[in-house]
């Protein structure tokens, strides 16, 4: 294993909230749909090999509570500022 330190930066997107049982059931499932939204839509206002991000975060408690997800890029890799606008965001921390 290698430990590789990383600068803090911001992953924008789109997202959803869920928790595992709703992912269990095609009726009430979420992420899929999320990533088929982010390629539809985000994908081609991004640069040439951007890299993609699945953040997972905000966890109401246990693998039986709510979390969101969610699906996106860093702010290098969309093409236009004004994009962003709209689009949800996490910061991921440095470490």
């Amino acid at each position: 294993m290698q430990v590789v330190d990383i600068k803090s930066f911001t992953v924008h997107g789109l997202s959803v909230r869920t928790k595992n049982a709703n992912e269990m059931q095609p009726a009430t499932a979420k992420i899929g749909q999320l990533w088929g939204d982010f390629y539809q839509h985000i994908i081609p206002k991004l640069k040439e090999a951007s890299l993609s991000y699945g953040v997972y975060s905000q966890y109401e408690s246990d693998f039986n509570g709510e979390f969101d997800v969610l699906a996106g890029a860093d702010s290098a890799s969309v093409v236009d500022a004004a994009d962003r606008e709209g689009l949800d965001s996490v910061v991921i921390t440095a470490g």
